[in-house]
């Protein structure tokens, strides 16, 4: 469960596991202080602390104010989706794709559920973070 719960600031970007909760995230002070604003300010005004990004991002929708918000940081968001072949020893095969914010907004949940999406990391550029007006 924790795989995916992590959060990684580099030079030009956020890398953020999809299973952090925003609680985490929020009390993280190795994090930038500008992205924990914008979860306080904005992001918490749709959802509770305990929700995970994975969460958020499963069932956010184009036309949610938080979409503009990660829209607005640039994001992007690493999915893996099943492929119909397995490998050899009869496993489930999943290949990465990488979604930005609208893009996956518009899958609604259900198609989400049936296609087997697997909501992995969030990354953030800090240059959209930079642009952003708190």
């Amino acid at each position: 469960m924790k795989d995916y719960a992590y959060a990684i600031d580099e030079l030009t970007q956020l890398h953020i596991g999809s299973r952090c909760t925003y609680d985490e995230l929020i009390a993280d002070e190795n994090l930038s202080f500008k992205f924990r604003t914008i979860c306080k300010r904005y992001i918490l005004q749709e959802v509770t602390g305990d929700t995970t990004l994975e969460s958020h991002m499963y069932y956010m929708r184009p036309d949610n104010e938080s979409c503009r918000i990660y829209r607005q940081l640039k994001a992007k968001i690493t999915v893996s989706e099943p492929e119909p072949k397995r490998t050899r020893s009869g496993s489930p095969s999943y290949r990465e794709k990488i979604y930005g914010v609208d893009e996956l907004a518009e899958i609604a949940p259900a198609d989400k559920q049936q296609r087997g999406m697997f909501i992995r990391e969030i990354t953030i550029s800090k240059r959209g973070l930079a642009g952003m007006v708190i």
